[in-house]
């Protein structure tokens, strides 16, 4: 099994904040190779309110900078649940939506669907997103099948 640690930091750009996910593959055979940030970029998303990612990492368990800058962990399941709150969220609007999807990510029950649904938003961001240059646009329609599966979202 291929152990990775976990870093989400923050980018502005265009008056716009962004989260994002990276893993980086740790081995014990090889050294660490000099290999750019981008080759490691999972997802880079939209987010409208910081604070609320970093409650989230909070009570995942994660390690969070003093300043702020960066969330740090090394289990799989926090960075899978951070990572599909986050592409998520960007699309709901309401409290009682917002507050429904956040009891969720830290339900433990969540673990294996969130493992699922990160798997998804990261290959087809990587296929999509690098590919066309459409950023996180691509999320949108996997977003919305997450949300209608989950009651979070008008059928």
């Amino acid at each position: 099994m291929r152990k990775a640690v976990h870093r989400i930091t923050w980018v502005k750009k265009g008056g716009r904040l962004y989260a994002v996910f990276r893993s980086y593959p740790l081995s014990e055979n090889k050294p660490r190779g000099r290999a750019r940030p981008k080759d490691y970029e999972d997802v880079r998303v939209a987010v409208k309110n910081q604070a609320e990612l970093l409650f989230i990492a909070e009570k995942l368990g994660c390690s969070i900078s003093a300043e702020r800058k960066w969330i740090s962990t090394d289990k799989d399941d926090a960075y899978n649940r951070l990572l599909v709150y986050a592409v998520v969220r960007r699309s709901l609007q309401t409290p009682e939506k917002i507050e429904r999807l956040r009891e969720l990510v830290l339900d433990d029950d969540f673990a294996s669907d969130a493992w699922w649904w990160a798997s998804t938003f990261v290959e087809i961001y990587r296929r999509e997103a690098r590919k066309f240059g459409v950023g996180s646009r691509c999320l949108y329609k996997p977003a919305k099948a997450f949300k209608l599966l989950y009651g979070l979202a008008k059928r």
